[in-house]
């Protein structure tokens, strides 16, 4: 760091009572703004681009608020990542349709939030520190602002500086018009498709009657949604300054929030086709990268440089309970507070529900929000989980070798009716002096010498379709749910696994052996082929033909599939009819999840003696791995008595 710098650098780390290495100097680095952050922690400035707009006067400032953002937002990768998510959550619950470059919008509002956040509170401390030191001066992150707010903002840009007017109590005007920049035209609302029921052949009226009510009733989400989502600068810069406000301690929940006002004007500037000036929404590819929004006169360009998350970071993302509210606007909340009426109104009149009518997110808004690199590792963290809250440890009782050995147990009364030879006189003496025969009598009773009953793992045989028939692992598949859960129960209860994933003919991957290795075993249960359906029976057979049932140990063989499964039983397979059944007798249970439509399958099941759990949608996979589960357990029960 050069010594000039050095003052500054200090005074910022004071500022927040914290020590840091030493800023990186890169001039001229060609990136969206003078400074910027990254994890592992690390800040960085471009002086030229900040003598260029006139920041370099205020570099304390600019210290301290770089440093916010390993203090107080987002404080680590992993509160990032959660922001960032809540504001792809934002834009899809505020879009009808898929919102353009997910991934950098959230990037550019999650900044944007951060950086409120930040700097609010460096303004306050600095307040408070020139007071104790008796200084009388305007603080210096309000004089950095004065500085960069010398351009015309567009819509988004000028919510967020009045915002800062209303958070510093500024007069009216002092970082942007009083005015905001004029709205584009309003998108036009669609009129009502005209039902066509009575237009078609009278065999197809009643399917036709349906989808016409479907369509009016996605044309009438769309209009609730545009009524919704229109914007209302200054209602929403006083509602955006609330949330700074109310969440200045919780960066995480305060994003959604934030996001549900900041994300309308990206879209309406979509909606209008782009433009609209700095601030528009037109963001800058790139990690992190602010854009128009936080090009020229905007401190902070945002987190660059940061490695992608690992899938351990994923899923402890995805855990936060924080990202499972649903996304509503601030002014829709109890009590929304000063300027939310004018949003209130508009919502009101347009009959809009209290949460959005927009997009669910889901898995593939998550996978667009981290990128193609990122898929395997965002597809695992997904299902592991969806699995989470539904695992329980699945565990069967042991099945102890007899010794046919016996020890001696408590005594108990002696009958007048008992055998002579089983009174035990030793017992019988030292229960009372006076022998009286049923009464002081005792006989000795016998336990067998064998281990007590425990519980072990069990061992899993996994196979899963992975045709084409069946929903991809990027469609968020109830079959892999299951999967899922079955994976972890068994692992969770100190069992192994072994998955084969297959589709057509020659099409078929997974382990050789059965495992403990959860990342093995979900990365073969996503593998996904994508043909037709023909299950390897001549895997199976062999799998199984030198394989005797071993008393001590059960193994259980489940089957993920739909329908089109009958080649499990040999149609198609000339030759290969037997080898179900045969497979059926080597193993303890044996189970076929079927998802979607069923085919013929009940009746092969039966004949075969396999069992059948249905799984119509994702809230059936569940209680399909419970009922699995007691099976299991059933049966290893069943055996230890016979």
């Amino acid at each position: 760091m050069p010594p000039e710098l050095a003052p500054a650098w200090e005074e910022a780390q004071e500022l927040w009572g914290v020590r840091l290495h030493p800023a990186q100097i890169e001039p001229k680095a060609g990136q969206p703004s003078f400074a910027w952050f990254g994890f592992p922690p690390q800040v960085t400035v471009d002086p030229v681009e900040a003598r260029r707009v006139g920041a370099d006067r205020e570099w304390a400032t600019v210290f301290a608020h770089e440093i916010g953002h390993h203090v107080l937002s987002p404080s680590t990768r992993i509160a990032s990542l959660k922001i960032r998510q809540q504001m792809a959550r934002a834009l899809v619950a505020s879009s009808f349709e898929a919102p353009h470059d997910l991934a950098d919008r959230a990037a550019l509002m999650a900044n944007l939030w951060s950086d409120m956040l930040i700097n609010v509170r460096v303004a306050e401390m600095q307040a408070q520190r020139d007071a104790r030191d008796g200084v009388v001066r305007e603080p210096g992150m309000i004089r950095l602002w004065r500085l960069l707010s010398t351009e015309p903002p567009g819509r988004l840009f000028w919510v967020v500086l009045r915002a800062y007017e209303h958070l510093w109590d500024l007069p009216d005007g002092s970082l942007v018009p009083i005015e905001p920049p004029a709205a584009p035209p309003p998108p036009a609302v669609p009129e009502p498709s005209a039902a066509r029921a009575t237009a078609v052949a009278e065999r197809f009226r009643e399917q036709q009657a349906k989808l016409d009510a479907a369509t009016a009733e996605a044309e009438r989400a769309h209009a609730e949604l545009l009524a919704l989502t229109r914007t209302h600068p200054e209602a929403d810069a006083r509602l955006l300054a609330r949330t700074v406000r109310t969440f200045g301690d919780d960066p995480i929940r305060g994003a959604l929030r934030a996001g549900m006002i900041l994300a309308p004007y990206l879209l309406e500037a979509d909606r209008a086709g782009g433009g609209g000036g700095r601030g528009s929404g037109r963001g800058r590819p790139g990690r992190g990268g602010a854009g128009d929004a936080g090009g020229t006169g905007v401190p902070c360009a945002g987190e660059i440089g940061s490695p992608d998350p690992t899938e351990a970071e994923l899923g402890e993302v995805l855990r936060d309970a924080r990202l499972s509210e649903t996304p509503q606007h601030p002014a829709l909340e109890a009590g929304g507070g000063s300027g939310a009426s004018a949003v209130q109104e508009v919502a009101t009149s347009a009959g809009a529900p209290a949460a959005s009518g927009g997009q669910g997110y889901g898995l593939a808004q998550t996978l667009e929000l981290y990128g193609p690199a990122m898929a395997d590792r965002v597809l695992r963290a997904w299902y592991l989980d969806g699995a989470r809250r539904w695992v329980t440890p699945l565990r069967e009782p042991a099945v102890p070798e007899p010794t046919g050995e016996q020890i001696p147990g408590p005594t108990e009364i002696w009958g007048v009716d008992d055998e002579l030879t089983a009174v035990d006189w030793r017992a019988t003496l030292a229960a009372a002096p006076r022998i009286v025969p049923g009464v002081t009598t005792r006989r000795r009773t016998w336990l067998d010498d064998d281990p007590p009953v425990r519980e072990e793992g069990i061992d899993l045989d996994l196979w899963v379709d992975s045709s084409g028939s069946m929903p991809r692992p990027s469609a968020d598949s109830p079959a892999l749910l299951a999967g899922a859960i079955l994976l972890e129960s068994v692992l969770a209860g100190g069992g192994r696994v072994q998955v084969t994933s297959f589709s057509g003919p020659g099409q078929v991957a997974g382990l050789e052996r059965p495992t403990r290795n959860r990342s093995e075993a979900i990365g073969a249960l996503l593998h996904y082929f994508g043909g037709g359906t023909t299950f390897p029976l001549d895997l199976l057979g062999r799998r199984y033909r030198e394989q005797r049932r071993r008393a001590d140990r059960r193994r259980h063989l489940v089957v993920l599939s739909d329908g089109g499964l009958e080649s499990l039983f040999g149609r198609g397979q000339d030759g290969l009819e037997h080898v179900a059944g045969e497979v059926r007798a080597k193993v303890d249970t044996a189970t076929l999840l079927v998802i979607g439509w069923l085919g013929d399958l009940p009746a092969l099941a039966r004949t075969n003696g396999y069992t059948l759990e249905h799984i119509a949608t994702h809230a059936d996979a569940p209680a399909a791995c419970r009922r699995l589960a007691a099976t299991i357990v059933r049966t290893a029960k069943e055996d230890a008595r016979d």
